[in-house]
């Protein structure tokens, strides 16, 4: 319940400024026509002090999938969709955490040379103080209002906001460029992959100390 009186109150408090609506806070980017040049966040972008996921933390978790290795799968993630969370129930529903999350997939070249998303997925989380988080959602209101954005009444998709222009959108570019630099290196990860016949879940949570991972939670 605490959960949902955040969410409300959030999104009425910027009633005054914009309307915000599903696809404000719930992002899915688009796929790239090629695979290396594209503009996608990938894993090295900065964060606030250092990279939005340190590229030893692959090697401290099962495979994402059998048919790349470790290092293949580190240049091939990319951001596919963001969340704005207000109230993530970590450590507990009634204590809860304001986060941006990050869900990650490797991409690959598919059938007739089209890019597709590995059915694997990372998920990393980011914790954010008030001052921060009041920042990013007085940032995504501004970008909102200067590409014209319009969500009202929209499920969720492809953000409208690049759904015409795709990777190439500046909407998108400049949408990746400004709203992460509060993300500390992820703090903990949910991880899913496809098992076959059943789908299987990992989560790890994992604070980073120094120059080396620490395990908090298994």
């Amino acid at each position: 319940m605490k959960t949902l009186v955040l969410l409300a109150s959030i999104l009425v408090s910027f009633t005054a400024e914009a309307r915000w609506e599903l696809n404000d806070v719930s992002y899915l980017l688009p796929l790239p026509a090629k695979i290396g040049s594209d503009p996608l966040l990938g894993i090295d972008a900065p964060g606030k002090g250092g990279a939005l996921i340190p590229r030893q933390f692959l090697g401290t978790i099962p495979p994402l999938t059998p048919v790349m290795t470790e290092g293949q799968v580190a240049e091939s993630l990319r951001a596919i969709a963001v969340r704005v969370d207000p109230c993530f129930p970590l450590p507990t529903p009634q204590a809860c955490q304001k986060q941006i999350r990050i869900v990650w997939q490797p991409l690959e070249i598919g059938f007739r040379n089209r890019v597709n998303a590995v059915d694997a997925a990372l998920h990393s989380f980011y914790v954010l103080d008030d001052t921060e988080f009041k920042k990013v959602l007085k940032d995504l209101a501004a970008w909102k209002k200067r590409f014209n954005v319009d969500t009202d009444g929209l499920p969720l998709q492809i953000h409208p906001a690049w759904a015409q222009q795709g990777v190439d959108s500046p909407a998108l570019l400049e949408f990746q460029k400004n709203h992460f630099e509060v993300c500390r290196p992820a703090e903990s990860f949910a991880r899913n992959r496809d098992g076959g016949s059943r789908r299987r879940r990992y989560v790890v949570f994992r604070g980073f100390r120094g120059s080396r991972w620490q395990n908090a939670i298994d």
